[in-house]
């Protein structure tokens, strides 16, 4: 399982499947007929909407491989047994030239962040296209052309983004990003969403 060629340009995709395995305590009390179920259950609790370093986002953990699940190791302290359990997950991960749709969360002089799920996207002053100006007034970038339509980029606007280049973290991961280009920019402003 891993990245698999997407869209037309036979690229990585941004959703995938990965197989990771994660390091569980069990306390002493669960230990017994239940603790598969345990283990499973503090999986799901303690991945899902994580960040697992160069992977990204674990989006959904789509299984716990039941057999993966053995006695672990006994911590002498506690009497906690750490167990090994893998799993299989639906992963996020953006690649730079990659086209998505972003919900704008704040806008600046300095441009706006915008979230594609749990990914954090800035869009600097820069790549967004001269004809936005930023208006102070209303905290957002509007487009001041005359035989056209107003068209704003305002907090909870959907804008259509190309990723620029991402960072990623061991419990994080950012992007940038720009609108400054053709078939790029608002698909729903801020107060028809």
């Amino acid at each position: 399982l891993g990245p698999r060629g997407g869209g037309s340009g036979g690229g990585p995709a941004m959703f995938y499947l990965k197989r990771l395995s994660r390091e569980v305590m069990v306390d002493p009390q669960h230990l017994g007929p239940s603790m598969r179920d345990m283990v499973k259950a503090k999986v799901y609790r303690e991945v899902e909407g994580s960040c697992v370093g160069k992977f990204g986002y674990v989006i959904a953990i789509v299984d716990v491989i039941d057999s993966s699940i053995h006695s672990g190791l006994i911590d002498n302290d506690t009497g906690a047994v750490l167990v090994k359990a893998t799993y299989v997950a639906l992963m996020l991960r953006v690649f730079p030239e990659e086209v998505v749709d972003a919900i704008v969360t704040a806008v600046t002089v300095n441009g706006f962040m915008a979230k594609v799920g749990p990914l954090e996207v800035f869009v600097s002053r820069r790549c967004i296209p001269e004809d936005f100006e930023y208006d102070d007034a209303r905290a957002s970038y509007v487009s001041r052309e005359e035989d056209e339509e107003e068209v704003g980029i305002a907090e909870n606007a959907v804008v259509r983004l190309r990723i620029m280049g991402s960072d990623t973290q061991a419990n994080a991961m950012a992007a940038v990003g720009t609108i400054k280009d053709d078939y790029l920019g608002v698909i729903e402003s801020a107060d028809t969403v």
